[in-house]
């Protein structure tokens, strides 16, 4: 689960709400007030990012990890990681971490109870234990060229990285043996041509042979990893056939 949120650094009292999709309950988590973390200067936007996982460390803890940063007229003054523990019902601030996170490349990017992130100045792949609250870095793919975007998200479980070159040509690598020694980047297809809109990878079909892509916020394909073809299953909201095929 994510949430964002952007504001201009006030008096924020913003109460986060989290709700478990199975049983429809939610609770607020505590108030915590954000301009202790940040210096109070005009002109600055405060911006935060939620992301919320399970600890499978302890196999008894949802946490939420909070990502804020305060934005002046150019640059970024300041950072704050924080976490959430269900368990004890508080807030903790983290240590920093000299690897910041690129604001874009972090989407529904949790993998094994654990966050990840490119970073902002060296291109790192970060990841974030929530268990153990160390950080990593992990090699990243071989790439054929220069980038325009790296983008990070779950597809079924696995770390998948959409490598977008400055052609508007796109690569997806899913990320296989996730955690082991034999840890290593698995490229599918090198699939597009001409695509200027985020590419979200968000499911296989029901015979791993498909994956529902998601382009942009209007548009959904299917690509046949075997034939190496695309098909328009959604256009501006509108669904096609190709969707229904996928749960029969």
């Amino acid at each position: 689960m994510s949430i964002t949120f952007h504001q201009v650094l006030r008096d924020l009292t913003l109460a986060v709400p989290v709700m478990n999709s199975s049983t429809r309950k939610s609770i607020k988590l505590p108030y915590d007030n954000t301009n202790e973390d940040f210096p109070k200067r005009r002109f600055h936007r405060l911006s935060y990012k939620y992301r919320i996982a399970y600890d499978y460390n302890t196999n008894e803890d949802y946490k939420v990890v909070r990502i804020g940063v305060l934005y002046g007229r150019r640059k970024i003054v300041e950072y704050e990681f924080k976490v959430y523990s269900l368990r004890q019902n508080s807030w903790r601030r983290l240590d920093k971490f000299a690897h910041y996170p690129n604001w874009k490349s972090i989407r529904d990017s949790i993998v094994g109870g654990a966050l990840h992130w490119i970073s902002s100045k060296e291109d790192l792949l970060v990841v974030f234990d929530l268990g153990t609250e160390i950080y990593r870095i992990i090699p990243q793919p071989k790439y054929r060229g220069s980038y325009d975007y790296i983008y990070l998200d779950n597809l079924e479980g696995c770390l998948s990285l959409s490598y977008h070159y400055e052609l508007s040509t796109v690569d997806l690598f899913l990320l296989k043996k996730y955690g082991g020694k034999n840890e290593h980047w698995l490229r599918p297809t090198n699939f597009f041509n001409k695509i200027y809109s985020p590419v979200k990878p968000i499911f296989y079909s029901k015979s791993d042979k498909q994956v529902v892509i998601a382009l942009g916020g209007s548009r959904l394909i299917l690509y046949n990893l075997e034939e190496k073809s695309v098909e328009e299953v959604m256009t501006h909201g509108v669904l096609g056939s190709g969707l229904i095929d996928l749960h029969i």
